[in-house]
């Protein structure tokens, strides 16, 4: 028995760590999961500084937000993101006039805005009905 421990205690970490987190291709990967923030603009350092600075907030909504240089992304996002995924954003929201979108968890399109108003966009998130169930749990002291 001892053995058989002993043995389970090698194997499982090994096989967690030979399985590789998938690298973000698509924005769907995060469908059901996040809200996505996607900030169009070759002013990256500013608008990073912003959204780090709302952190607390950003964690409390599941928002992923993405900043998109052309080809390059700056991101909250804690996994791998391929090298496909500033293209693939780049195709899927190429016929968006304003270089700031709100996408919720659902992978719809909730609002967009010339200006980066993280106020004006949590106005928006805390409106939805998924999001006033998730404050409803939280408040009723359920975490998650």
């Amino acid at each position: 028995m001892r053995y058989l421990i002993l043995m389970m205690s090698f194997i499982f970490p090994l096989s967690a760590m030979s399985v590789e987190q998938t690298p973000l291709k698509t924005l769907e990967q995060l469908t059901w999961e996040n809200r996505i923030i996607l900030v169009f603009s070759g002013q990256t350092d500013k608008y990073q500084q912003l959204l780090q600075q709302a952190k607390a907030e950003i964690d409390d909504r599941d928002i992923v937000w993405f900043i998109i240089n052309g080809q390059q992304i700056n991101s909250n996002y804690r996994g791998n993101i391929s090298d496909q995924l500033a293209a693939n954003i780049n195709s899927q929201f190429s016929s968006f006039d304003e270089p700031v979108i709100l996408i919720g968890k659902d992978g719809g399109v909730k609002e967009t805005s010339d200006l980066l108003s993280l106020e004006s966009l949590f106005d928006e998130i805390d409106s939805m009905p998924m999001r006033i169930n998730e404050m409803n749990e939280k408040s009723a002291g359920n975490p998650d």
